[in-house]
């Protein structure tokens, strides 16, 4: 039962727990590395991902929200900085414009299975089913 308000301050925490973690991040993978950082991370937005699948209430929503938008934040500056790391300097620009391509395809390909999934349950279960994929 959630209107077009609620439904906007849930956008809205995603983005501000995306954004505020964003120079913590920066500091947690140059101290322990994308790999670490970015498995732990996903971890947190899985965890999200089922707080906000099996929430009843707006709290829960609200945090799990929160999680998810804290565990992804890290998916492009972890790529990005293994990119640094692994490529001699004159080819960064060119991998980090293909992780750009590859996340802007898989965002939209992923569009017609979550279509499909929602003719046989509904948003809790795509949600749930993809915290769990993500374990």
């Amino acid at each position: 039962n959630l209107d077009a308000a609620d439904l906007g301050l849930l956008t809205s925490v995603y983005f501000l727990a995306f954004a505020l973690f964003q120079l913590p991040l920066g500091i947690l993978l140059d101290r322990f590395g994308p790999r670490r950082v970015e498995t732990t991370l996903l971890l947190v937005a899985a965890s999200g991902a089922l707080l906000f699948a099996y929430s009843e209430t707006s709290g829960g929503l609200l945090l799990g929200r929160a999680l998810i938008g804290m565990g992804v934040s890290a998916c492009l500056m972890a790529s990005f900085k293994t990119t640094a790391s692994w490529f001699p300097r004159a080819r960064v620009p060119a991998m980090n414009a293909w992780i750009m391509t590859a996340g802007g395809l898989g965002a939209l390909s992923a569009t017609r299975p979550v279509e499909l999934a929602l003719e046989f349950t509904d948003w809790r279960g795509v949600v749930s089913i993809l915290g769990f994929a993500t374990i």
